[in-house]
């Protein structure tokens, strides 16, 4: 498993709730699940839990699941009223049903085989009788053409400065690449560096579709923004 999701939790964690508006990515998605009369969710790969206490202030009955234990462990420090499980999206180990199953984030990307992608939708559609699954991803339509060697960022948090930078390689006639991390943090004058490597996938709405059709679920609608594919299984 990669390193950002276990020894660097922590760091994941403090970079990506200084970058990402979690209040504005539920209000989007609350919008979807509204119209469907979805309330009772489960959020697989839901990290450190930073969209579950968005979910629960919208009267949501939310549940999180990871197959990271570090990531849990911090979910359960900073929203201790929520329930957190752990679970793998390939075969998810639970015993009750939801109206909504949300995998976001773009953890779909670590599914790098078919055979991830099916279990991991067979797993899902298990768990609910009539409602939603939503995935986000990478948009291969718009990721390979514009494909970038190397990417940069940073963003300042309290009284550190976080850069997060990959070297990435794409393999030939695929939508898979692998993916070399450098994570710097500076701190006052102190620097520490963190390394981690992972193999990405990114997909075509084509793609979305037909392993939804294969998995059982007929009826799909897309959302594309960019690099990002939104994609929802109704039931």
């Amino acid at each position: 498993m990669n390193k950002q999701f276990n020894q660097f939790a922590k760091l994941y964690d403090e970079l990506f709730s200084a970058a990402i508006d979690y209040e504005k990515e539920v209000e989007f998605y609350d919008k979807i699940l509204n119209k469907h009369h979805c309330k009772k969710i489960l959020e697989v790969g839901c990290g450190c839990g930073n969209r579950g206490k968005y979910f629960v202030n919208r009267k949501y009955d939310y549940v999180g699941s990871d197959i990271s234990d570090s990531m849990l462990r911090i979910a359960r420090k900073k929203y201790p009223g929520l329930e957190f499980i752990h679970s793998d999206a390939r075969n998810l180990k639970l015993r009750r049903k939801f109206d909504a199953i949300l995998f976001l984030g773009k953890g779909s990307a670590y599914l790098t085989t078919d055979d991830d992608v099916m279990s991991a939708l067979k797993s899902m559609k298990r768990l609910i009788n009539k409602g939603l699954i939503i995935i986000d991803g990478f948009n291969a339509d718009f990721i390979i053409p514009n494909f970038k060697k190397n990417i940069s960022w940073s963003i300042k948090t309290g009284n550190k400065t976080i850069t997060r930078s990959s070297i990435n390689v794409l393999k030939p006639n695929t939508n898979i690449w692998k993916r070399e991390l450098c994570y710097i943090v500076q701190e006052d004058k102190a620097k520490k560096t963190f390394h981690d490597k992972a193999i990405l996938r990114a997909f075509a709405e084509s793609e979305f579709k037909s392993f939804f059709t294969k998995a059982g679920i007929k009826n799909t609608e897309f959302i594309i923004n960019g690099d990002t594919i939104i994609s929802i299984g109704i039931m």
